[in-house]
């Protein structure tokens, strides 16, 4: 009868520290999917300020909620992707195509931030991307965004960055400084116009 009580006794006590290991598992995911919750929280209530701060600015040139909602979560989703200020890729897409997803340049140039076929090529392999559409809206911001981001690291500066995805090795050339400036002024119109609400 001893024997069967000690068996039993070590049963309940492996048992216990098993529930224990156990309790002490849960609680580790536990928290980690609390901080999953507040870091998708957090993202949730700045790409809502985002689009809340910028929305008429892009509405203005879109005449469309629904594409101007579309546009602004687009860019503030793969802005923090590749570690870029979403309202200089807003300031981008304002010169480059007056938001308009089906615009194409005399060059070829295709979509709301005007990608060149070649160029979308190159960032489709680096993505490790088989199908595209740079009509769309989502493919062209985040070819986009990996494209200045690749700049970004062969730059100076931000100015340097756009120069060079206006004109790639000519970045040092009049235009591209002009086309730069362009930018800059549109990003402290948004700047300026976000401060104020």
């Amino acid at each position: 009868m001893k024997t069967v009580k000690i068996i039993f006794l070590i049963t309940t006590i492996s048992t216990i520290v098993w529930l224990g290991h156990k309790i002490h598992q849960l609680n580790s995911k536990i928290k980690s999917l609390n901080s999953k919750i507040e870091t998708l929280l957090d993202y949730e209530f700045k790409e809502n300020e985002f689009i809340q701060k910028n929305f008429d600015f892009v509405n203005k040139h879109t005449k469309s909620k629904f594409l101007t909602i579309r546009i602004l979560k687009s860019v503030y989703k793969y802005s923090q992707l590749y570690n870029l200020d979403p309202k200089l890729i807003l300031s981008l897409i304002a010169i480059e195509s007056n938001f308009d997803p089906n615009a194409i340049s005399k060059k070829g140039a295709i979509g709301l931030t005007q990608i060149l076929p070649e160029t979308a090529e190159l960032i489709a392999k680096m993505l490790n991307r088989f199908f595209y559409d740079l009509k769309d809206i989502e493919d062209n911001i985040e070819f986009c965004c990996a494209y200045l981001s690749i700049l970004k690291n062969y730059s100076k500066n931000e100015k340097e960055m756009l120069q060079k995805y206006f004109a790639g090795r000519d970045f040092n050339e009049k235009p591209a400084i002009i086309y730069a400036q362009k930018i800059f002024k549109v990003y402290q119109n948004i700047t300026n116009n976000s401060e104020q609400q």
